[in-house]
């Protein structure tokens, strides 16, 4: 949950969950801003107030295309995980796909029947602009090579 005038995220979730999150926010938020300055336009700065207003686009187109792109990434991530569990469990026992899918809606239900009792008036927030092409796809590229698990980095 994004609270915009107060500049802060509530995260909702068991605590192993919250932890993960915690852990893969600190880390793409160190690999979008090394990734952000390698690719900045050069030269920007020294062009004045035009420089700075153009680095600032960049900069926000980029960490735009970066936070789309690596909602893409985590989702079919997830996605993925939920097939492989699911084969694996009908593989190894007499269980069904199914089977598995009221334990993850009880969890599912748990978490939001909690964020709506903290929450209980939310709005849909407004998307952000994206100014700069270059800044877009520099920061979907950035995603793309973005280490999202402690293994070793792909690509």
């Amino acid at each position: 949950m994004w609270s915009p005038e107060l500049g802060f995220a509530t995260v909702f979730g068991f605590d192993s969950d919250i932890d993960a999150v915690d852990l893969l926010h600190t880390s793409l938020l160190v690999q979008a801003n090394r990734a952000m300055s390698a690719a900045e336009p050069l030269g920007v700065q020294a062009n004045g107030k035009a420089g700075r207003a153009r680095l600032k686009t960049f900069r926000q187109s980029f960490l735009v295309g970066f936070a789309v792109r690596i909602g893409e990434r985590l989702t079919q991530a997830s996605e993925a995980a939920v097939q492989d569990t699911m084969k694996g469990t009908v593989e190894d026992t007499d269980a069904s796909p199914q089977d598995l899918l009221p334990v993850l809606a009880a969890r599912d239900a748990q978490v939001r029947e909690t964020m709506e009792r903290v929450f209980p008036r939310t709005v849909r927030g407004r998307g952000t602009r994206v100014d700069s092409d270059e800044g877009w796809d520099s920061g979907r590229a950035a995603a793309d090579r973005a280490a999202l698990h402690q293994g070793p980095r792909q690509g």
